[in-house]
């Protein structure tokens, strides 16, 4: 058996689809190119594709991951090849390296995002002095609502460990970069920072963008191929 890890973008035209539904699409790419995946064991078989993190809906993406395993070892130009072809616009392989079978699931290992958000009419010029309050806070508790447990109140000040407004350059204006703690050890979502600095959650209003998915190893932040080795 062989596992492949494949970096891959999730582009405008894709971005209103869910999580679920882009699984399914990438499984379907990846049984129209005859690649062998490997399957679950048990009555319910399903491929073992795992994705590292849900996107938002309605971002995009230059920085998502994917684990594939297959039953027989095929090398990760040529897996890139034949499942790129099969793809539909707005989903793209940017990368494909073999990890270790014996790695800790993918998801586990994922602990920060870096997001991107800017808006058609440029960032609220009041934003400036709005992050530097939330920063100053030791906590900020939001209401979140799920569909299991109902409503809790969640402090989000422990996920945020970066708030910036950067410049474009030329003419592109201003964004706002977010690097908040994601995974199983709890995070922020984009959407309750930028409803904590007065933006309406209506993702048609600015545009989000996920660039890197983050590990935390030794203290420092790294994406997922600077510390494979095979």
């Amino acid at each position: 058996m062989k596992r492949l890890r494949v970096r891959f973008a999730k582009e405008t035209e894709l971005k209103f689809i869910s999580h679920l539904d882009l699984l399914r699409t990438l499984v379907r790419a990846l049984r129209r190119s005859g690649v062998p995946v490997a399957y679950s064991q048990g009555f319910n078989r399903k491929p073992r594709v795992v994705i590292a993190a849900p996107l938002p809906l309605g971002a995009t993406s230059t920085g998502e991951y994917c684990d594939i395993f297959l039953e027989e070892a095929v090398s990760a130009l040529d897996f890139q090849a034949r499942v790129a072809q099969e793809l539909p616009r707005g989903l793209k392989l940017l990368k494909t390296f073999a990890v270790p079978l014996e790695e800790p699931p993918l998801p586990s290992l994922i602990a920060a995002a870096l997001y991107r958000c800017s808006m058609p009419g440029g960032l609220p010029l009041c934003w400036t002095k709005k992050i530097e309050k939330l920063l100053s806070c030791s906590e900020l508790i939001v209401l979140r609502h799920t569909r299991k447990r109902g409503s809790k109140k969640v402090d989000l000040r422990p996920f945020i460990f970066s708030l910036k407004i950067k410049e474009n350059g030329g003419n592109n204006g201003s964004f706002l970069e977010m690097l908040l703690a994601t995974g199983s050890m709890g995070g922020a979502k984009p959407s309750e920072i930028l409803s904590l600095l007065g933006k309406d959650n209506n993702n048609e209003l600015y545009n989000l963008h996920r660039s890197a998915l983050y590990f935390r190893r030794e203290g420092l932040f790294r994406e997922p191929e600077e510390l494979i080795t095979t």
